[in-house]
């Protein structure tokens, strides 16, 4: 085949797990080829490689230009389509206009005895990476070695574009390995935080003890001390009177800054 190339088609993810991976292996199987038929463009052979953290479609013998295309519609019977002037009636006029063509051009054909309109049509030839564009699709590109590399980012975009190809359950891994891994972010983030401030408590009620504390900030600082699994709104609402997270913010930081200076004294 002509003018064509090796289509390198690669999903990074977080790790799939085992009966993931299976279905996502299999669905891609059966929706790269029938994804790059339903849009005309001519290929060879595909073959699939996965790992827990890689998708991977290698499609040989990807034309560079789509197949050109003459789409045939029957319509009405002639007899339904113009009337006994032989002007067009609005059935005639509806089903032109609904094939994006001029009712001149409707064509009379005979089939098995009876004649019917028929509306043809002709789809051109196209660049195949004009494809992505007018699907919405912007993807980013760069040169690796000698290859040219087309990919998306960020997670979103790529469930989309799945989503759009015909793979929603390989749509729904990207995105279930997205939100557990942002998930375990923030909790290690959390986590780092709610130790860094009873470190700082800790430092503090060491050397001047908690009782040297102004009221509010004596109260945040024995809670923090006795909850440090507890997430900001859920400390908030153990004051008394309960206080905004912006507020119990506040006086960790306050906390954390005295602390830290009890450190940083010789």
């Amino acid at each position: 085949m002509s003018d064509t190339a090796t289509l390198a088609f690669e999903i990074g993810t977080e790790e799939i797990p085992a009966f993931d991976l299976k279905r996502a292996t299999e669905q891609l199987a059966e929706l790269v080829p029938a994804a790059l038929d339903a849009v005309r463009i001519p290929h060879g052979e595909v073959a699939i490689y996965t790992s827990p953290r890689r998708l991977i479609a290698i499609v040989a013998d990807v034309a560079a230009r789509t197949e050109a295309l003459e789409e045939v519609f029957r319509g009405p019977a002639a007899k339904i389509a113009f009337d006994e002037a032989g002007n067009p009636t609005k059935a005639a006029i509806g089903f032109a206009r609904g094939k994006g063509l001029d009712v001149e051009a409707l064509e009379r054909r005979d089939e098995n005895g009876t004649e019917y309109v028929y509306a043809v049509r002709q789809v051109p030839s196209q660049d195949v990476a004009a494809l992505l564009p007018e699907a919405g699709f912007e993807p980013k590109q760069t040169t690796r070695k000698s290859n040219y590399v087309t990919y998306f980012k960020p997670s979103e975009t790529i469930a989309d574009f799945l989503t759009a190809v015909g793979a929603p359950l390989a749509a729904m891994e990207v995105m279930n390995a997205k939100l557990e891994k942002d998930l375990r972010g923030s909790v290690n983030r959390r986590v780092d935080a709610a130790l860094l401030q009873v470190e700082a408590i800790q430092r503090y009620s060491a050397i001047h003890g908690l009782d040297a504390l102004p009221d509010k900030l004596r109260e945040t600082a024995r809670l923090r001390a006795e909850n440090p699994e507890l997430t900001l709104a859920q400390l908030a609402a153990l004051c008394d009177p309960p206080v905004t997270k912006s507020c119990l913010n506040h006086r960790l930081r306050k906390l954390v800054e005295l602390g830290g200076k009890e450190k940083a004294e010789p």
